[in-house]
């Protein structure tokens, strides 16, 4: 589920906003992920999902890391879209360093094809698009 937050009355000095809770239902946005750096880019409202493709037993680091921080202060999930399980999620490294960039590491205990999903918990789209990477060591 997902808190929508909306200004109810238009904007101004008083402000009045009606929050709605929606079912999301995710499904793959992107091309399966590989070793390595995979560039993408949000649209405003976008949450995307990059399919992984994992082997059992194997240790998987996963980062997201926007490309300028200044716009970008992204949270990253891994769910189990068969269950819809979130398995794990982050949304800041090390912001006590300085760096609001996202890590997990994951062990899968099946080979089995995982989503990892790009979020954000704060987005600056005054100047369009926001690019991002997903690396997967």
């Amino acid at each position: 589920y997902w808190a929508v937050l909306e200004d109810a009355a238009g904007g101004g000095t008083d402000v009045t906003y009606s929050v709605t809770i929606q079912e999301h239902n995710l499904s793959a946005t992107h091309a399966v992920l590989s070793m390595g750096d995979t560039a993408a880019t949000f649209d405003t409202g976008d949450l995307d999902v990059h399919p992984l493709d994992v082997l059992a037993g194997a240790t998987y680091h996963i980062r997201l890391i926007a490309a300028d921080s200044d716009f970008l202060d992204p949270v990253l999930y891994l769910v189990d879209p068969s269950s819809g399980a979130l398995l794990a999620a982050n949304d800041d490294e090390d912001a006590g360093g300085g760096n609001y960039n996202s890590f997990i590491t994951y062990q899968p205990a099946d080979d089995t094809t995982l989503w990892v999903v790009a979020g954000y918990a704060r987005a600056d789209f005054s100047a369009g698009t926001i690019e991002y990477t997903v690396r997967v060591e």
